[in-house]
């Protein structure tokens, strides 16, 4: 699309005698990029603007209108030669070439601009012709993880390493210069391996495969997944000097931990990454023994029934932290029943949400608007392995309110307005409910309690936002005035 570095998923290959169609497009204009690849020939946006893989000026190249069942012809190019970018990437320590390992060239601006692999000895040519101009490298291609265990790093003149960080920031790299089909140096990396950090993960006594593992930086940033293998064991390599932290992901029916000595912390879904023990690596030496046991996670379960004990099916209840983060849910069955599962060991609040009608309960019979504060409920206790039962909610009927929402047409009469939105305060400025209007302009919002509220409109379909009492609202709508 003009204005944009993304690429659609609309490709024509080059035939022989170097035409190409691209079919399929829908009414709109386009930027063309015509490009080739494992040559020297420079790729361009349409009209003849050098720009090898989308990387120049995204204010240059004229777009392509296309019509309606419309065949656009002579988007045509004249592809000039330019210059490979060359050089041989081998590993520090031993000294021999990196095989199969890809790098990335960028402009100045860190606007990726071709890629280059290496053969068997590792030696590597760019993808495509570069135009005259300076660049930097990286052996970080895009975002993609980097093999082998080495450290992400940029391409220095004086062939030293200088590290960019996670995902690297390829701008830190020194330059160098295309001129003509010339490169002012071979683009050497001589590669670092990092740090490995490893451990294992059991239940039930044995390894655990399949669950994920989560490596955090020391800002608590995830940077790296990977998942135990049959034996539950795990490895992260390529890793820099700094402080991380490790937690568990599993999604197997344990409880996740994040790393802590001298006791793991239960973590599922959400911890405090930073009430973790840190472990620090030098970018040298392997970490090892960051291992987990997980034990079987907890539930709670219950009934939903109305003011008369019947059962009401489809009910969400929720489960929720102390933090009042919401954790997991379940939706009850014809018989009125739930059952949360996977709930880690601790106390939980829990509440329940439902369009038919009724109002919601926060348990235990504390009625529970849209965005009530559950950590005022009645806390649930929740044991490794055990599910707390008899957590029931009952719901009483709950008050209404409906109406229309429709524009004024241009011959005085009234059309109604799809896909409106409708806030409803309660008498404190508390956001009780929302919801939109369906084709007929009509909405209905249940399970109020009895009280007075505010009902003002949001829409952005360009119409002035109003109050019940048809007061025009300025700008947006103050629930209270």
């Amino acid at each position: 699309k003009p204005g944009s570095r993304a690429l659609l998923n609309q490709y024509g290959n080059w035939n022989p005698d170097g035409t190409y169609t691209i079919p399929g497009l829908p009414p709109d204009a386009y930027t063309v990029l015509l490009t080739t690849r494992g040559s020297n020939l420079i790729g361009e946006r349409f009209d003849d603007v050098q720009c090898p893989r989308n990387s120049c000026d995204l204010s240059l190249g004229e777009p392509v209108a296309v019509g309606p069942e419309e065949h656009v012809d002579g988007i045509d190019a004249t592809l000039d030669e330019g210059a490979v970018v060359a050089g041989i990437i081998t590993d520090a320590e031993t000294g021999v070439g990196v095989p199969n390992f890809c790098i990335g060239i960028y402009t100045v601006d860190g606007i990726y601009a071709a890629f280059a692999c290496t053969d068997q000895d590792g030696n590597y040519g760019s993808s495509t012709g570069l135009p005259p101009g300076q660049y930097v490298a990286a052996n970080q291609f895009f975002d993609n993880a980097i093999a082998g265990g080495y450290l992400p790093q940029v391409w220095t003149e004086d062939g030293s390493f200088r590290g960019c960080g996670v995902p690297c920031n390829v701008v830190l790299g020194d330059t160098f210069t295309v001129t003509g089909t010339t490169v002012s140096n071979a683009v050497n990396f001589e590669m670092q391996k990092g740090s490995a950090i490893s451990g294992n993960v059991q239940a039930d006594g044995a390894g655990l495969a399949g669950a994920s593992v989560k490596l955090l930086d020391a800002l608590a940033v995830e940077i790296d997944s990977t998942q135990t293998d049959l034996n539950g064991d795990y490895l992260f390599d390529g890793i820099g000097s700094g402080d991380y932290y490790i937690r568990t992901e599993n999604g197997l029916g344990y409880e996740d931990r994040l790393h802590a000595l001298p006791t793991d912390i239960v973590c599922d879904p959400d911890c405090n990454p930073f009430s973790g023990t840190v472990i620090s690596a030098d970018g040298s030496t392997d970490v090892t023994g960051i291992d987990f046991s997980l034990v079987q996670s907890g539930g709670i379960s219950g009934l939903v029934t109305d003011s008369d004990t019947n059962p009401v099916a489809g009910v969400t209840v929720e489960a929720y932290n102390l933090l009042g983060s919401l954790v997991k849910s379940a939706i009850t069955n014809v018989a009125g029943e739930y059952s949360i599962e996977g709930l880690g060991s601790g106390d939980h609040y829990v509440r329940s949400r439902n369009i038919q009608g009724y109002r919601d309960e926060l348990y235990a019979s504390t009625n529970c608007p849209t965005d009530c504060d559950v950590r005022l409920g009645t806390i649930v206790s929740v044991s490794s392995g055990m599910v707390t039962t008899g957590i029931d909610l009952e719901l009483a009927t709950g008050s209404a309110i409906e109406g229309t929402v429709a524009t004024e047409s241009s011959g005085g009469g009234q059309v109604p307005l799809n896909g409106a939105g409708i806030s409803i305060y309660d008498a404190s400025g508390i956001l009780a409910a929302y919801l939109n209007t369906d084709a007929n302009g009509y909405y209905k919002a249940d399970g109020l309690n009895a009280g007075t509220y505010h009902v003002v409109t949001w829409n952005n379909a360009g119409w002035v936002d109003e109050s019940a009492d048809g007061s025009p609202c300025e700008g947006s709508c103050e629930p209270l005035n």
